[in-house]
């Protein structure tokens, strides 16, 4: 009977290190949608700017406004450790189930990694962001060159399983928010409530606020498979006793 269950035992030992997975820790986390939200500009109004510089009629100007949307869903990284230290990880995105109803122009997406530092989570679109395993985006002093147009900052926390992300694509060219554009109306006239309105100032511009929880993982199929083992060899023992 024991040779029985040794056998069972070096089987299912054996077949665990056959399906042992050779990918990276991947975790799920799932949007808070109570305490998340996506931030997109739109159309406010018309705003009059007075006469032209040659009287030949009024300048109006677009207005825009941020307005909030619900961000929900989930999405899935796998944990990759930079080797040089315990403190120090990147997590790439896997699976993106994140759900939206903000703007299809403000094109809201989740970066494609984050560096992890410690309970710091943060990713930059600066060209001095990936130089190494980690460049925090406060730190573009270490390498030459700037950026200028739209950039892209994330930063946040990942504590205890919770991810907190605060993070906006803006247009660094224009320090008084998105750029705009105008038209000029005889005098008297006021702009069409039926004029269509020129979205392409405002693509790809959002900000967002994300809380994410990580969810229970499923257990591996090896933790399973032991667990098997050891269920076999109780019924084992049982049937030698009953």
């Amino acid at each position: 009977m024991k040779s029985v269950m040794l056998l069972a035992a070096l089987g299912g030992l054996a077949l665990i290190h056959q399906t042992e997975p050779l990918a990276a820790e991947a975790t799920k986390f799932v949007i808070d949608p109570a305490h998340s939200y996506v931030k997109a500009y739109v159309f406010k109004g018309w705003v009059n700017d007075g006469d032209t510089w040659d009287n030949s009629g009024v300048s109006w100007r677009v207005d825009w406004t941020l307005s909030t949307f619900q961000l929900t869903g989930s999405f899935t990284v796998e944990t990759i450790p930079s080797g040089s230290s315990p403190e120090w990880n990147r997590l790439y995105l896997v699976q993106n189930e994140v759900v939206t109803d903000a703007p299809e122009y403000a094109s809201f997406y989740l970066p494609d990694f984050f560096s992890v530092s410690g309970e710091s989570v943060s990713y930059s679109s600066h060209p001095c962001f990936d130089t190494g395993f980690y460049a925090p985006p406060g730190e573009y002093w270490s390498c030459s060159g700037g950026q200028r147009g739209i950039s892209r900052v994330d930063e946040g926390t990942l504590i205890s399983g919770v991810m907190v992300l605060e993070g906006a694509i803006s247009d660094d060219q224009n320090f008084w928010g998105p750029s705009s554009y105008g038209i000029v109306l005889p005098y008297g006239t006021e702009p069409d409530p039926e004029l269509a309105i020129d979205y392409s100032y405002v693509n790809d511009l959002f900000q967002y606020h994300m809380v994410a929880v990580s969810s229970v993982p499923e257990p591996e199929p090896s933790l399973l498979m032991l667990a098997g083992v050891g269920l076999l060899g109780y019924v084992v023992r049982r049937r030698k006793f009953v």
